[in-house]
This record gives structure tokens, sequence and C-alpha cells, in this order.
């Protein structure tokens, strides 16, 4: 069973419906979480780009999935604690990043996403992240450092 489910996730997010790329929360804690997608196969999915003539979803889009989990993360209370939540944050850099030569479009399983907050501060947080497939393991990973805008 879902700790969270897609409705309760698009109340967190700030994105609108359509571009939430995560379908439940399969797990959370204080310093980890673990989200299911199988947005990458949605043909309306915002983040697929024109290729030759046809509409894919680029390897480079797992950094958006990471990136939601770790916002989730962040609303859910992932903060290390704090009450106080940020209005917003933002991806300041990310470090180590790789990812199969793959579309994201083209493959068959369910998507985990799974983002560990390594490291926090008053200002933002540390995080790596992994994006794996059960048709095709790991598709992307890297570290993102997240600093909140308050």
């Amino acid at each position: 069973m879902p700790v969270h489910d897609r409705s309760s996730i698009c109340r967190y997010l700030p994105h609108g419906a359509g571009a939430v790329l995560l379908d439940v929360v399969a797990h959370t804690d204080h310093d980890t979480i673990i989200c299911k997608s199988s947005r990458h196969k949605d043909v309306r999915n915002p983040f697929r780009v024109e290729r030759a003539g046809q509409w894919c979803l680029p390897a480079s889009a797992a950094i958006e999935f990471a990136a939601q989990a770790i916002a989730l993360h962040g609303a859910l209370g992932g903060r290390g604690g704090s009450d106080a939540q940020p209005a917003s944050a933002y991806i300041a850099r990310l470090k180590g990043v790789t990812w199969k030569p793959v579309l994201l479009s083209d493959v068959a399983g369910e998507l985990t996403i799974s983002a560990t907050c390594t490291g926090r501060l008053a200002s933002g947080a540390e995080y790596t992240f992994e994006i794996t497939a059960e048709d095709m393991g790991r598709l992307a990973s890297g570290t993102a450092i997240v600093m909140f805008a308050e």
C-alpha cells in the first residue's frame, strides 16, 4: 500500500497535475523517499521532445523525476524535523550525474525513483538519487544540491 497516492502527491508539488511525474510514494522517512512512476510512458508527458519526427522522453528527463522526489521529500517534512517548510526550493547544483543512453519512453517497466538526504544545512540539503527500472536496472544517478528560498 503506497504511503501517498498521486492525488496526495499533486497537493504537495507546485506543478500542475499534468507535469507531476510521480505516481506513488512507496516509502519515506527522515532521510529517504522512494517513489514509483509509469509517467515516462505517457504520450502527454510534458517533458517529451521531438526527435526525428517522433515524440520521446530523453534519459536526461530522469533528473526531473529525481527533482520531484526530492521536492516531495522536503514537503513531507524531510528537512530534518524543522516545522518551517520552505516557500520554495531549487536545485543549485548537480554533480556526478550519469544516465544510460536510452529513451525513457522506451522503458517498458515501472520506474523507481529513490532519493536520500546525505547532508542538511539551514539553507539547503544534499541528496543522492537513483532512477531504476526492473527491466533495465539503473537508468540514472547523481547528487543534487538543493537550496531553500525563504
